[in-house]
């Protein structure tokens, strides 16, 4: 699954396991397969997720100020007003 992240100074592009996000509606665990989506990211909550290619497997996560985020069946947008 494809997840990037666009913000007005910065564009990033990560391969991943799952995404986890907090939403107005609440909590979402996205994996690939998913049905498509459109949501509203809670201000100040970090986006969590696993890369598929990183030397460890650990989770990462991004703290994003709002924003909007696209699920498709194969991926995740991410349009944060940072």
């Amino acid at each position: 699954m494809k997840l990037t992240i666009f913000s007005s100074t910065q564009t990033q592009k990560y391969d991943i396991n799952y995404l986890e996000v907090e939403t107005s509606a609440g909590n979402f665990v996205i994996l690939d397969g998913h049905a498509p989506l459109l949501l509203f990211l809670k201000p100040q909550q970090p986006i969590i997720f696993s890369r598929t290619h990183a030397p460890d497997s650990k989770e990462k996560q991004t703290l994003v100020h709002g924003g909007i985020l696209k699920i498709t069946r194969t991926g995740a947008t991410v349009i944060t007003n940072e």
